[in-house]
């Protein structure tokens, strides 16, 4: 438009560029205002006869055509930045989309075990979990797909289907647990100093700090932690049908064993006033949905002392 503003002003512009012209001046406001400007300039340099009007005009020609210029190449650079835009929201859809769509994001399923109670589930493999009263079980979606790992923060008996391309590994906040296709029970509360694996068939091996170094396990064995150190010894686990259904069962424990179950499984804080009572040897069995109050009721018979329930925090053991 500026070649026929300026074929306008000198008097050379033909009848349909003239109409082209003006239609375009009615829908653009701002061609509108520069013409208007060309208007008053040329009006201007009629009306005053200076010697430098010639000059004048001249100059404010070239002011209004650099605008006019400096409009293209605004308009022509809001173009570019439009399409280079797109162009690069095109580009980074499709790169996050092969991302994002090659493989699903991960996610993860928590369980959560009210204190008191049992939970029992089966996984994507069919392995079953029984997880004990205020237990704690993190898998992924992806569990089954190239690995099979589980976190544990709690207490958990494990019945795991054998699969040796897959390993079936327990991650726990002490040390993990790397099988193949077994039975064992996990004691590790992440709250506790405890740590415990009892193995029931099949084999399992202990990962130490360093994953080249392990303790494996046989049928009937078990390892503990004992003041930084683990050890394995003979297990006398009971029955598995017992768990299953949710019963503690137990041989030559002490009550202060007993008690420091308790504690994690009741979220109580329970005192042994006299050490002759805390090191008292008892066997027996009872069901961990029961109230605190009844398995008080149903041991300490065995174990021959008192108990009074404070509140629902603190539990007071005494002769």
């Amino acid at each position: 438009m500026s070649e026929l503003l300026e074929k306008y002003f000198a008097g050379t512009l033909s009848d349909d560029e003239k109409q082209l012209l003006f239609n375009s001046i009615e829908t653009d406001e701002e061609l509108k205002k520069m013409f208007v400007r060309w208007q008053n300039v040329f009006a201007v340099s009629g009306m005053v006869e200076k010697e430098d009007d010639s000059y004048y005009v001249r100059r404010k020609y070239e002011e209004i055509r650099k605008q006019i210029e400096n409009r293209k190449k605004r308009r022509l650079y809001m173009s570019f930045c439009k399409y280079a835009a797109v162009i690069f929201l095109l580009i980074s859809t499709w790169f996050l989309s092969r991302i994002f769509m090659s493989e699903p994001m991960e996610e993860f399923t928590c369980i959560d075990v009210p204190k008191g109670q049992q939970i029992h589930v089966t996984l994507p493999d069919q392995s079953d979990v029984w997880l004990s009263s205020r237990s704690q079980l993190k898998f992924s979606n992806r569990f089954n797909a190239h690995s099979r790992n589980v976190e544990l923060d709690g207490e958990a008996f494990f019945s795991v289907q054998k699969d040796t391309q897959r390993p079936f590994v327990v991650q726990t906040d002490k040390y993990d647990i790397k099988v193949t296709g077994t039975q064992f029970n996990v004691f590790a509360y992440s709250e506790s100093p405890m740590f415990e694996t009892d193995l029931v068939e099949g084999a399992v091996f202990v990962l130490k700090e360093n994953d080249n170094e392990y303790i494996q396990l046989r049928p009937k064995e078990k390892v503990v932690l004992e003041e930084g150190v683990l050890r394995k010894e003979t297990s006398s686990f009971m029955e598995t049908q017992y768990i299953k259904n949710g019963i503690y069962a137990f041989e030559d424990k002490t009550i202060q064993e007993i008690a420091n179950r308790l504690e994690l499984w009741y979220d109580v804080k329970i005192k042994i006033r006299d050490a002759a009572i805390a090191n008292s040897i008892i066997h027996g069995k009872f069901r961990q949905t029961d109230h605190i109050d009844n398995i008080l009721k149903a041991i300490k018979e065995t174990g021959k002392f008192n108990y009074t329930l404070i509140d629902d925090k603190e539990v007071e053991l005494y002769e």
